[in-house]
């Protein structure tokens, strides 16, 4: 799937002579937003003018507004994982919409409704909505609906051209023009890592906190904590909140800082990861749920157990020397998995674990850098693709595929109480032997009539 952005460029802005502000007036023209895969174009623009009882495919007016908001939502859009709030507090989801759907550009550019959501770290999901009613802005109604999964590369180069192009015209014919200058001075900062405040800007759209809304206190600590970023403020920067940026920053810096503090990591641990290297890495080009079944296999391969075989989870936890704590940060099927080198590892989590939880908390520690390595993951649903690999690791260490489809014996179709039986047989989750059967694409899984 490839994305669009086009514009054809006016001569000059209709009545001219009152169009005050000189780059809306030198970016006059008509801008188009398609997503194809090669054999099919969807066009997002389609809109029909209510006045002219017309269908158009664009947007006609100044563009340098939505060149202007693509520059303030790179960080957001490219950088961040950070999925749509959940929850009642609204001002959580103006945050998070106001850089990730194209309608909050405003600037009176009427616009549609296109949003662009993080499905994992390779891959963002567009997606588009017709107008159900006359929108406020009353003339044009938007019409197409639909989404598309893309690459979040070929996003990045598409909007990247975009906003380059709409700053070279600007450059060209209104060089001294204020937003000339400031649209150039955000968009080096936002694209360009050579820009001192790139880091601190890129670390502002994982937490959500808009750069050029940010008070100069906020953007001081941004740059500090970009400067020393550690392992858990990394892992953490799409969970902390950007409404107690300051208290959320400290709590990641102390946690981190506390680990120095850490027993040294068993031997146990080292041996045990050395033994699993020499398995194989689990393939980098496949999709994350398949690497997850392939550490889990290797696993077993590693404990020298069968492919129907559950090695217990426990006394892999004994030898990798896991510390638990509770911390009310880290949210209900949330963890926070980190460690520094030679030291003992911590996860961090909301109560006691489960047997799900446990087993995919180990992801990291059997699969990451290593222990000679410093290190941090998160796994929330709340961040985009964050748990997909560690997942399916748990779900086959717990529920191996050969041991589910040895007890359908032959069956391609079951409903929930079977699934259920199914479990109990297997000896495992009922979520993991769910998934293994769907997933896998065992059998089908129908309602009880």
């Amino acid at each position: 799937m490839a994305l669009t952005l086009d514009i054809a460029w006016e001569p000059m802005a209709p009545l001219s002579g009152v169009v005050d502000d000189a780059a809306e007036r030198e970016t006059w023209g008509r801008f188009s937003l398609a997503v194809a895969n090669g054999v099919s174009r969807r066009v997002l623009t389609q809109l029909e003018d209510l006045e002219a009882r017309t269908l158009g495919k664009a947007v006609y007016g100044p563009v340098v507004g939505i060149a202007e908001w693509f520059a303030r939502s790179w960080p957001h859009v490219i950088r961040s994982r950070r999925i749509e709030p959940d929850v009642p507090d609204r001002r959580h989801l103006y945050v998070w919409r106001r850089t990730h759907s194209l309608r909050m550009a405003g600037d009176g550019l009427a616009l549609p409704q296109v949003v662009f959501r993080p499905k994992d770290q390779e891959t963002l999901t567009v997606a588009w909505y017709a107008d159900e009613t006359v929108p406020d802005f009353g003339r044009v109604r938007y019409v197409e609906s639909g989404q598309a999964d893309l690459p979040v590369a070929v996003v990045r180069v598409e909007i990247a051209g975009f906003v380059d192009s709409v700053l070279a015209r600007l450059e060209a014919r209104c060089p001294d023009a204020p937003r000339t200058k400031a649209l150039a001075c955000l968009w080096h900062a936002a694209s360009d890592p050579s820009d001192s405040d790139h880091a601190a800007v890129a670390l502002s759209g994982k937490l959500d906190l808009l750069w050029t809304a940010a008070t100069d206190e906020q953007q001081d600590r941004l740059r500090m904590a970009a400067a020393h970023l550690n392992p858990v403020t990394r892992a953490m920067a799409d969970r902390l909140s950007p409404l107690s940026l300051e208290d959320d920053l400290a709590w990641a810096d102390e946690r981190w800082r506390k680990t120095g503090d850490a027993p040294p990591s068993p031997a146990t641990w080292g041996a045990l990861w050395d033994r699993l290297k020499a398995t194989g890495t689990p393939p980098g080009d496949h999709l994350p749920w398949e690497r997850g079944w392939a550490a889990a296999e290797r696993l077993r391969l590693a404990l020298n157990a069968a492919a129907d075989q559950v090695p217990p989870v426990e006394e892999v936890e004994q030898q990798v020397g896991l510390l638990d704590e509770p911390d009310a940060r880290v949210g209900e099927r949330e963890s926070l998995v980190f460690w520094r080198a030679a030291r003992r590892a911590t996860r961090l989590g909301a109560g006691k674990a489960n047997l799900f939880r446990r087993a995919r908390d180990l992801y990291a520690p059997l699969w990451g850098p290593g222990v000679r390595t410093d290190h941090a993951a998160l796994y929330s649903p709340h961040v985009a693709g964050s748990a997909s690999a560690a997942n399916a690791f748990a779900a086959e260490w717990l529920a191996p595929v050969a041991k589910v489809h040895r007890a359908l014996r032959n069956r391609t179709v079951i409903d929930e109480d079977d699934l259920l039986e199914l479990a109990v047989e297997v000896g495992a989750p009922a979520p993991c032997v769910r998934h293994q059967v769907e997933n896998r694409r065992l059998a089908r899984v129908v309602p009880i009539t």
